[in-house]
């Protein structure tokens, strides 16, 4: 996995899809958690994922960022 980027600091919050978010990777009956983010390009998925990911970061034991912009760097 790649180093984490920095959060950015001009998020905007978007409280309905972080807890959409965070009620996806609870749920219990997974022992890997995942949730795809997808939309059209722009509208901040990585941004949400980004700041998911610093928000919990004491939650989680590993967490990864992926270049996956194709399969090779996948």
């Amino acid at each position: 996995p790649l180093q984490l980027p920095a959060n950015n600091k001009n998020f905007v919050p978007r409280i309905e899809l972080m807890k959409q978010l965070n009620e996806a990777l609870e749920q219990p009956l997974q022992s890997s958690k995942y949730c795809v983010l997808h939309g059209l390009g722009g509208v901040g998925k990585t941004q949400l994922a980004l700041n998911y990911l610093h928000d919990t970061k004491e939650t989680y034991k590993f967490r990864g960022w992926f270049d996956a912009k194709d399969e090779k760097t996948l």
